[in-house]
């Protein structure tokens, strides 16, 4: 049962996070780091169904979701780190 709730919270903060950096800094960040990190928000928070219960309709895909958010980003973080190193 500890796990359970320190994934939930886990997930929950991560969610947040993501969030809160896409509200608050949604212009630094490129479009293919946008749609990354909201896919990476969308599968955190998907993921807490399948940890509370056996049977989530959620359980196949939400995490490949995450994992899809996560190579989105760092797919567009490569190309904005690129651009900026080109003068």
């Amino acid at each position: 049962m500890t796990w359970i709730i320190i994934n939930v919270a886990l997930s929950s903060i991560v969610g947040l996070i993501v969030a809160v950096k896409l509200g608050l800094w949604h212009e630094r960040f490129n479009q293919w780091e946008r749609v990354g990190l909201g896919l990476l928000g969308a599968g955190c928070l998907m993921t807490i169904g399948p940890i509370m219960t056996i049977g989530s309709p959620f359980d196949n895909w939400s995490g490949s979701l995450l994992r899809l958010g996560l190579a989105i980003y760092f797919a567009g973080r490569m190309l904005r780190h690129r651009s900026e190193l080109r003068i």
